[in-house]
């Protein structure tokens, strides 16, 4: 607490006369509430790590309870028509880095709660409980099959070392002629300038479980609002939807990126910085513009 004190400037707690470790969570209360004061968003909390308490202070990457969730279907489209070639492989390569060093997660990749999502209304659907007509039932099985088969193409294609590394050479070279193209080269340098500043860097290294709640009570995980997969257009988007929002709204409590600065040594400055995350998911808002374009026809970019 001393430590916390000097470098913010806070004067040491004067609470005495009180039993330990009573006297403990007098100063904690006290520090907390001067630390709220001086800085919104800013925790002090206890961390446990190998059996000792270290005191900390906390800053939380607020995600706006946003599903971030991005299609690959675009992506096939793209590569397997074999028009706009440049623009088509910039998307891979900008998809592939946020795969392979970002860390979000595709679909069809093991264990992926968006997977698991899509298994279980395949499950209704085979047996028959999602849909009374068989010829929809039919195309139903055969849309997923379709799925299945395009996702691990794509996620074949984003886990390519070469596709990632491919990054800037490609943003480079990319000449955008139309709106869509340049927002996805915006996207392509954005995403260059924050390789270069912060290096194989993956936002789900800080990701922490909320301190207000422990793992019984359950809480949304970042693979379950971060991940890739198929389609926001398919016949099946309404229900993955509806399961997802129904499931996580019994939750209290996100994992986000954290910051966490400790106190049991002596600190020289804040170390509180989100400059990753804020531009990241700056990067991951315009990605998702340019999906939708795709997905939605709005898409200009004729000229690759």
């Amino acid at each position: 607490m001393e430590n916390l004190c000097a470098l913010y400037g806070f004067e040491k707690s004067r609470i005495k006369d009180i039993p330990f470790p009573l006297n403990i969570i007098g100063n904690y209360n006290a520090l907390k509430k001067q630390l709220e004061s001086r800085e919104a968003g800013l925790e002090l909390i206890f961390v446990e790590e190998d059996g000792q308490r270290r005191l900390a202070t906390a800053k939380t990457f607020d995600t706006g309870m946003t599903l971030f969730y991005f299609p690959v279907a675009p992506l096939y489209d793209l590569l397997k028509i074999g028009r706009q070639k440049a623009f088509a492989n910039l998307l891979l390569s900008v998809m592939a880095y946020l795969h392979q060093v970002t860390g979000i997660p595709h679909f069809r990749e093991d264990y992926i709660y968006l997977g698991s999502i899509y298994e279980m209304t395949e499950e209704w659907v085979t047996e028959g409980e999602y849909c009374e007509d068989k010829q929809e039932q039919q195309f139903m099985v055969d849309h997923f099959e379709m799925m299945y088969e395009r996702g691990d193409y794509t996620l074949g294609r984003m886990a390519a070392k070469i596709e990632a590394d491919s990054l800037e050479s490609r943003a480079k070279r990319f000449k955008a002629k139309s709106e869509t193209d340049t927002e996805l080269l915006d996207c392509a340098e954005k995403l260059v300038a924050l390789h270069r500043d912060y290096p194989d860097k993956s936002v789900m290294e800080n990701m922490r479980r909320p301190t207000e709640t422990d793992y019984d009570d359950g809480y949304i995980r970042a693979e379950q609002y971060l991940c890739f997969y198929w389609s926001g257009v398919d016949c099946v988007q309404d229900q993955l939807f509806d399961t997802v929002n129904a499931e996580l709204n019994e939750y209290g409590a996100i994992e986000e990126p954290v910051s966490i600065q400790y106190f049991d040594t002596v600190q020289e400055k804040p170390l509180h910085n989100m400059d990753y995350e804020c531009r990241l998911f700056e990067i991951l808002h315009g990605l998702s513009d340019v999906l939708y374009d795709l997905e939605h026809g709005k898409f200009n970019g004729q000229n690759q």
